[in-house]
């Protein structure tokens, strides 16, 4: 029973290979072992356009991953200068501040 359900959908092509429009074809088990294994052109060529397509996403994948990295990287530039400019402009601000309360 195992051994049935593990080649279940060899088993429905081999009959399916059998029988035809609802009546039984007359073929040996030699062809009809020749029509299950037999390469699909159609199979092969849907497997390569799906391996293209994963190849291309993978892709775009690394260069979206390697623009974000980009962009993190300006972004942490951005933040360093920001925070040296906020720290002189409120020290600054201070000195100001002390300079007016001595005059």
């Amino acid at each position: 029973e195992a051994l049935v359900i593990k080649n279940a959908f060899d088993l429905i092509f081999a009959f399916d290979e059998v029988i035809s429009f609802g009546y039984r074809e007359s073929v040996t088990l030699s062809q009809i072992k020749t029509y299950t294994e037999m390469d699909s052109h159609e199979e092969k060529l849907h497997q390569m356009i799906q391996q293209s397509k994963i190849n291309e996403a993978k892709e775009q994948a690394k260069k979206k991953q390697q623009e974000l990295a980009k962009q993190r990287a300006a972004q942490a530039k951005e933040d360093k200068a920001a925070a040296k400019l906020g720290g002189a402009a409120s020290g600054g601000a201070s000195d100001l501040g002390s300079l007016e309360k001595q005059l």
